[in-house]
């Protein structure tokens, strides 16, 4: 089974279907955003353990982290299905 670090996928721009965060540049809170993420996107956190939530955040803290003007400020996260 895949973890949720190696579903989440996040992309500059607005995609269809995912959760999508606008002005990034102006502060946000990576784990708390995952959290709201995963909430919107009805992904079941049963199984997550701790370290691959922390884990995720991380990834998705470092994406974001590379916004600017050639980027864009406009950040769109989902996750691949669950593989069983």
């Amino acid at each position: 089974m895949k973890t949720l670090t190696e579903r989440i996928n996040v992309q500059f721009g607005e995609v269809e279907n995912a959760h999508v965060m606008q002005r990034v540049h102006m502060g946000f809170a990576a784990y708390d955003t995952l959290c709201l993420i995963c909430a919107e996107l009805d992904v079941d956190l049963t199984n997550i353990s701790d370290s691959d939530f922390n884990s995720t955040s991380i990834v998705l803290e470092n994406f974001i982290s590379g916004a600017n003007e050639g980027t864009g400020y406009t950040v769109s996260a989902w996750f691949d299905e669950e593989e069983h």
